[in-house]
């Protein structure tokens, strides 16, 4: 697309909001349901693609729109109370006054995708925007093109380009929307292109939602209960083969309980793929070849005997088994940025302080996850550490949860949406002051004379 056509359709839209039709609560409500019927409709579009994009069945593909649906459910419910007026208090000194505030919409929006996770990532912001009263502009992945047909298909089908337009491609056309001066941009992916969009954003002076990743660490201490702690980090680190931006990138396990658990992943892995994983249909492939290639050049940077299980692959399939690799240092090349796959570095320890210690030098990052019984640990990993969300004998579901802000701090991110935080955050918070005509106060008004005594009286 040209970069003229993306101009035009970034102009029609803000002539569109400017007429003031999405700021009606009801209009906002019927695109909810709109896009929620269309994306049942294509459905079994949803599974194809999914298979064809990731090599998984019809789990995986109901799995990647379930929770969107559960999420357009939830603003069509919520929508009215939440954009009501909110009333706080008013200071003595601005008596008599009425002190409010309101969510408007910023205007025209732009959403730029992942491809790991393509109907999540793009479809859970674009319901942010459209229940906080924006026009939005799409820019799927070009990576998993099948997803991104699908998702173009579905936009195009319900919605007037006005109000919601995709735009496809690749970097040409990413670059052209980034020229153009939206009033909200939300971008997922990695944190290299979150600088650019960034960069871009302060041009303009756009507001941003920057959805990144990085390494994020899952400590299992001493008093951890073994088996559970394996099949959920295996459930977590397996989902998507990895490719999963709150992934558990390493682990970091206390030595008295590290053989135990290597034994139990291993078991864990060949219960849920009985046959291999390279042979399962309920096993993500690698999304293409170059990111196949960076896995293997990370594999073969790791001495063969720290290779404790798998690591198999089938370069027609672009798949890499589920690979267990111990002893791994802080400065190996494998623990230098994000893995995204399915790779799991496991780092000895003996004393949780050097762990915290280590973990908090580096960038912090998308998740950090703890398990274990022991509650003084917990709490010491809770005050010491910082993390866009924090799980306790739990990994990557807090994502699921609707109720629960999702988002990055520091280098994995800036700002949270999901539920009501992601209609505040696709939402101008705007404050209103009504004073009233009946009465005026001189407080504020010169001459001020001994008037600082009233004010010194209030320093309590």
């Amino acid at each position: 697309m040209t970069v003229s056509k993306i101009s035009e359709i970034v102009e029609n839209q803000k002539e569109y909001f400017a007429s003031g039709k999405t700021k009606e609560i009801d209009f906002r409500i019927a695109m909810l349901k709109k896009l929620k019927t269309a994306i049942l409709d294509h459905k079994d579009d949803v599974v194809d693609s999914v298979n064809r994009d990731f090599g998984t069945g019809e789990y995986d593909g109901y799995g990647r729109i379930v929770y969107v649906i559960d999420e357009i459910n939830h603003f069509i419910k919520k929508l009215k109370k939440w954009n009501r007026p909110v009333r706080v208090k008013t200071h003595m000194t601005l008596f008599h006054g009425r002190s409010e505030y309101i969510y408007e919409p910023y205007g025209v929006s732009l959403i730029i995708g992942a491809w790991n996770a393509p109907y999540m990532v793009t479809f859970l912001p674009l319901i942010a925007s459209i229940g906080a009263g924006n026009c939005s502009v799409v820019k799927p992945s070009e990576i998993s093109p099948a997803t991104s047909q699908v998702i173009t298909r579905i936009i195009r089908s319900v919605f007037p380009p006005e109000f919601c337009a995709v735009v496809e491609g690749g970097v040409p056309e990413t670059t052209a929307l980034l020229e153009q001066k939206f009033d909200f941009i939300c971008y997922t992916g990695s944190t290299n292109v979150g600088k650019i969009v960034y960069k871009a954003a302060t041009e303009h002076l756009i507001p941003v939602l920057l959805e990144l990743g990085g390494k994020s660490p899952c400590i299992v201490d001493e008093s951890a209960d073994i088996k559970l702690t394996a099949r959920r980090i295996c459930t977590a680190k397996l989902l998507n083969a990895g490719q999963v931006c709150t992934s558990p990138d390493y682990i970091t396990v206390h030595k008295n309980v590290k053989e135990k658990l290597i034994s139990e992943l291993e078991k864990t892995i060949r219960e849920f793929y009985p046959d291999s994983a390279l042979n399962s249909e309920d096993y993500t492939q690698i999304i293409n070849e170059k990111n196949f290639n960076r896995l293997t050049g990370l594999l073969e940077s790791v001495q063969p005997e720290k290779v404790r299980f798998g690591g198999g692959q089938d370069r027609n399939k672009l798949k890499i088994e589920p690979t267990l690799i111990d002893n791994v240092n802080w400065d190996d090349l494998i623990m230098s940025d994000e893995i995204f796959g399915p790779l799991i570095p496991i780092i000895e320890y003996e004393d949780l302080d050097s762990v915290i210690d280590k973990i908090t030098k580096r960038e912090k990052p998308l998740a950090l996850y703890i398990y274990s019984k022991n509650e003084e640990n917990i709490k010491k990993i809770r005050k010491a550490t910082s993390s866009g969300a924090l799980g306790i004998n739990v990994s990557v579901l807090h994502f699921l949860n609707k109720h629960l802000p999702f988002g990055g701090v520091g280098n994995s991110g800036i700002g949270k949406y999901r539920g009501r935080t992601g209609y505040e955050t696709f939402s101008h918070q705007k404050a209103i002051f009504n004073k009233a005509l009946f009465f005026e106060s001189k407080l504020m008004s010169p001459p001020y004379g001994n008037k600082h005594k009233m004010l010194e009286m209030m320093l309590r």
